[in-house]
């Protein structure tokens, strides 16, 4: 969740307005707080601004491209769900053939990540290659490239 929040020194002879752009803002209590040093080093103090965090709920399905790609030895899939539901997260090879389940069951709407070890169901490691991931729900399939390098 992004937040921007303003911070004003309104009782100065020079108002300022001060912004604060906080992208990773989750469900608790937030202060802000912002010290203004001047060129001669004279400090003043701005809040602190009190912030609740609140969930944000995406307006559509979403799988993200895997991070980092090219990856080794692992990489964190992003994916966002508009509704509650039951999801699967599947990595397969280059044969279609699945070389792991990441996830199989419900999951609450909102912004999530799965990660991947480059490891199989057994937990041996997979040969560096091209590997798919594949997130289905009741609603929505999509399936992006990855490649895995040793």
């Amino acid at each position: 969740m992004n937040c921007k929040i303003k911070l004003c020194n309104d009782h100065s002879l020079n108002p300022c307005r001060y912004y604060l752009t906080d992208r990773r803002i989750e469900e608790r209590d937030y202060y802000y707080k912002i010290k203004e040093v001047s060129i001669t080093g004279t400090s003043s103090y701005y809040g602190p601004v009190h912030v609740v965090g609140q969930q944000l709920i995406p307006s559509a399905y979403a799988l993200s491209q895997n991070y980092p790609n090219p990856f080794n030895p692992s990489t964190r899939i992003a994916y966002q769900l508009p509704v509650e539901c039951k999801v699967r997260i599947d990595v397969i090879n280059i044969n279609g053939k699945r070389v792991r389940r990441l996830l199989d069951s419900k999951v609450a709407a909102g912004y999530h990540s799965a990660v991947w070890d480059g490891t199989d169901e057994t937990g041996q490691n997979v040969h560096s290659g091209v590997y798919f991931i594949r997130l289905r729900t009741p609603d929505f399939q999509r399936t992006r490239k990855m490649m895995l390098v040793h």
